[in-house]
């Protein structure tokens, strides 16, 4: 079942960005805007009697500035994505480290780090890779991206995560997600 068209089993509106950032240099028509956003939301049936159903959420990337607006399909499950959270939350808590989104144990055709750099600025940086299968592995065909935010960007944005993963156990009806 899908979301989307019955809004009334979650309480998320989807699509739902969980990490939005927004930068402009000086003149409106000089910007960069990125999202990761859980694009769709469905239930499967789980095969532990213990639990009802298991949801299946679908990821993706927007990004946009003067030369470019791109709609990206993530990879990623929703087990990646929250390894990614509770990363983030490290090195928003704790000033170091670094936070990946990877599609573990698959061909990676996203990917995105955040790490918290000496200059106190927080830099989003990533890819996204064409996925066809004609274009030869060595040849970069994509896109690469660098985002430098501040502080708040990523409170904001760990507020969403946890809201996500909330609404993911409650419609799961477990804690697997525990935040």
């Amino acid at each position: 079942m899908d979301f989307r068209s019955s809004g009334k089993i979650s309480n998320l509106e989807i699509p739902f960005t969980i990490l939005h950032i927004y930068r402009n240099v000086g003149e409106e028509s000089l910007y960069s805007d990125f999202k990761l956003r859980m694009c769709s939301l469905a239930l499967n049936p789980a095969g532990d009697p213990a639990r009802a159903v298991i949801a299946s959420a679908k990821f993706d990337i927007l990004l946009s500035s003067p030369n470019l607006n791109a709609n990206i399909p993530c990879g990623a499950a929703a087990g990646d994505v929250f390894d990614f959270y509770r990363d983030l939350r490290v090195v928003y808590e704790e000033g170091r480290g670094r936070a990946e989104l990877r599609e573990h144990g698959r061909n990676s055709l996203t990917d995105i780090s955040v790490s918290l750099e000496k200059n106190g600025k927080y830099y989003v940086r990533g890819y996204a890779r064409d996925p066809d299968p004609n274009v030869d592995e060595e040849a970069f065909r994509g896109i690469e991206f660098c985002l430098v935010c501040g502080k708040s960007f990523i409170s904001d944005s760990l507020d969403n995560f946890r809201d996500l993963f909330h609404e993911l156990d409650r419609i799961q009806g477990d804690d697997r997600f525990c935040i």
